[in-house]
């Protein structure tokens, strides 16, 4: 059965950009103060907590990402690199229909910065790429859980990684 009907409003916009031969920038914005149930959870077949007005729960108001990549010749036959730089952003959120509820908790907004250097070339089938992810070890809130009688759990991203992916192509 259905649990009752909500209603999603916003605006969700995304831009590419290539403002010169070697530059590519692509933007991503969704905005989404509307979120909330129009009708109470409740019918023949279901009786579930939600109210007419409940705000749907994890979904934030505001998600962002941009990313940068700048490419360029280099003084080897047929070899190109390249820079990337990537933000991604995420509004805040509550777990439960019901922010009053003690089940309710309240995930944290974040933004995770990732960096990318990277080098081709078509004369030996080979990229090396040196990255840092999530630069500024961001500890963002994933999913927040609670299950009962156990405290609260919650699933974060990946802590600053920094590495070296070398590839070779045959």
């Amino acid at each position: 059965g259905n649990a009752g009907s909500a209603e999603v409003k916003g605006i969700e916009i995304e831009v590419t950009s290539k403002p010169n031969q070697n530059l590519d920038l692509t933007m991503g914005l969704s905005y989404l103060p509307t979120k909330e149930l129009t009708e109470d959870q409740v019918s023949d077949s279901i009786q579930a907590p939600g109210k007419k007005g409940d705000q749907i729960p994890r979904i934030p108001d505001l998600t962002l990402n941009a990313t940068a990549t700048y490419n360029f010749e280099l003084p080897v036959d047929n070899a190109k690199g390249w820079v990337r730089a990537e933000y991604s952003y995420k509004d805040g959120s509550n777990t439960e229909l019901d922010p009053t509820s003690s089940a309710n908790r309240y995930g944290d907004d974040y933004s995770i910065t990732n960096l990318r250097l990277g080098f081709s070339s078509e004369e030996i089938n080979s990229d090396i790429v040196f990255y840092i992810e999530n630069v500024f070890d961001e500890d963002g809130d994933l999913f927040i859980y609670q299950g009962s009688r156990r405290p609260t759990g919650k699933v974060t991203n990946t802590p600053r990684k920094v590495g070296l992916s070398l590839t070779k192509r045959f």
